[in-house]
């Protein structure tokens, strides 16, 4: 990393601070809107933003974006990608859904278990010990989670208004 690894802090920071907006708009947005219906127009939104900003930007920069979007079509590709698609779709709808259920502190905590369980994916799947920091960040996002969803019921009534 040399003398850039802030970089990854400062990635880090945005992505924390971006899932928590996007969070707490979902949460008001689905207090008037079902969450099958918010989530599909919040991912038509992003796709109309990769489309029309994210991909000319990357074409008109020399990359090869034409040669990577054809790969799309392979069989193997379509295959993982309905596979995906599926297991996404279900993932996000339940989160989603857990907004105003549970409130966003508490959904947000469990979502971020996904971190540990890349952890353990990686460990299972590839046979690879992911060096300590890894781990470290793994187990501080169990601990992070439990925070997160451990507060006293009662409160939750005070967070959602």
């Amino acid at each position: 990393a040399g003398s850039v690894g802030w970089i990854g802090y400062l990635g880090g920071l945005m992505a924390a601070t971006g899932w928590g907006i996007e969070g707490a708009v979902a949460d008001k947005g689905l207090d008037v809107a079902n969450a099958d219906v918010g989530l599909h127009l919040r991912f038509i939104a992003e796709l109309a933003i990769w489309i029309i900003i994210a991909l000319p930007l990357l074409a008109i920069m020399g990359y090869p974006v034409f040669t990577y979007a054809f790969q799309v079509f392979q069989p193997w590709t379509i295959l993982m990608f309905v596979f995906a698609g599926i297991t996404f779709g279900f993932c996000y709808v339940s989160w989603y859904k857990s907004f105003p259920l549970i409130g966003v502190g508490r959904g947000q905590g469990i979502a971020n278990l996904y971190g540990m369980f890349a952890v353990i994916s990686t460990i299972l799947f590839f046979g690879d010990v992911p060096q300590w920091t890894v781990l470290v960040g793994g187990a501080l996002c169990i601990v992070g989670s439990f925070i997160m969803f451990s507060e006293e019921s009662l409160e939750l009534e005070t967070l959602r208004n």
